[in-house]
């Protein structure tokens, strides 16, 4: 196929005389298709056609219709496996999520030389508000016991580095 040359009149779709002159050519598919139209319309050079390439009047009609871009492509999923916790600290409601329940735990291991391992081991750890720090467990004789505690728990967290000023124990009611 043989490029004519452009009139002295450029026509509206470009350089190229018609646009069956322009059809046929290869056009990188990693460029948008504003850069493509931008290109043809400059008389860029037409290589030799590809089987599988977009033709230019196709570009250009698509331009003229106001279409720029190629759309972007759906993220792509695989199946390969991944484990819950990546999953859940990428996940962006999820994450803060994580990371406060992994900064509770934090806390309780520093309290092992404070609190009885038995009282330990039934302690649920809750949020950490403005200082105050809710700890909560199933048995009132054990809250009771560690209500008795909280001034030496919250001075070890304080020289741990935690910002716990106060604590606050609850009993949690048995549904049934």
């Amino acid at each position: 196929m043989s490029v004519t040359k452009p009139h002295a009149n450029p026509s509206p779709a470009g350089s190229f005389s018609s646009l069956q002159d322009a059809v046929g050519a290869d056009l990188d598919p990693h460029n948008d298709l504003k850069a493509q139209t931008q290109d043809l319309a400059q008389g860029a050079p037409t290589p030799a056609p590809a089987s599988n390439s977009v033709k230019p009047s196709t570009l250009l009609a698509f331009a003229s219709l106001g279409f720029g871009k190629k759309p972007r492509t759906a993220p792509r999923y695989t199946n390969e496996p991944q484990a819950v916790m990546n999953a859940a600290e990428r996940a962006p409601g999820l994450g803060s999520l994580m990371a406060t329940a992994q900064r509770n735990q934090k806390r309780l291991t520093l309290l092992k030389g404070v609190v009885p391992p038995i009282i330990l081991t039934q302690l649920s750890a809750g949020n950490l508000e403005q200082g105050v720090w809710c700890l909560m467990l199933k048995s009132p004789a054990a809250a009771g016991k560690l209500r008795q505690l909280v001034p030496a728990m919250c001075a070890h967290l304080r020289t741990k580095g935690e910002l716990v000023h106060d604590i606050t124990v609850k009993v949690i009611q048995h549904q049934g």
